[in-house]
């Protein structure tokens, strides 16, 4: 409502970081370029191109490859805070979603489950691990 900002748009990029990633790595990397010095710009400019590179980015199927990627991604906010039993129940379940035998809610609900015991300031505000209200339980059948 109040128009871009430069803290708005890193703020954004930052939020939607593996939602982004899951659906385009090189993409990711790109719109954090643009974002990466905005003094002395066009920030309306700069809003404009990002916002249409994020949305035809998000437009992309993402497939089990991609979020196995930024499952594996997410479990390094995670190394120094659960023991190895949980790590390897962890590993397991994204192994096995990796190989179709359980939807994504599983290792996501994981990935909650440990964050709620081991808060990560970063971690709670990333889209990708909420992207739309439980209840549609969207991700039950990928």
């Amino acid at each position: 409502a109040g128009g871009f900002t430069r803290g708005g748009l890193i703020g954004f990029h930052s939020d939607h970081k593996y939602l982004i990633m899951a659906h385009s790595q090189a993409a990711y990397q790109r719109l954090g370029r643009m974002l990466s010095n905005l003094s002395g710009v066009d920030l309306e400019a700069v809003a404009l191109m990002y916002v249409t590179e994020a949305m035809e980015t998000l437009k992309r199927r993402v497939n089990r490859k991609r979020h196995v990627n930024v499952l594996q991604h997410m479990m390094g906010y995670l190394k120094r805070s659960i023991d190895a039993g949980d790590k390897a129940e962890l590993s397991a379940t994204i192994e096995a979603y990796r190989r179709g035998e359980v939807p994504l809610v599983v290792p996501i609900t994981l990935f909650r489950h440990y964050f709620r015991r081991h808060p990560d300031p970063y971690m709670e505000r990333q889209v990708y691990l909420r992207p739309h209200p439980d209840e549609l339980s969207l991700r039950n059948a990928i």
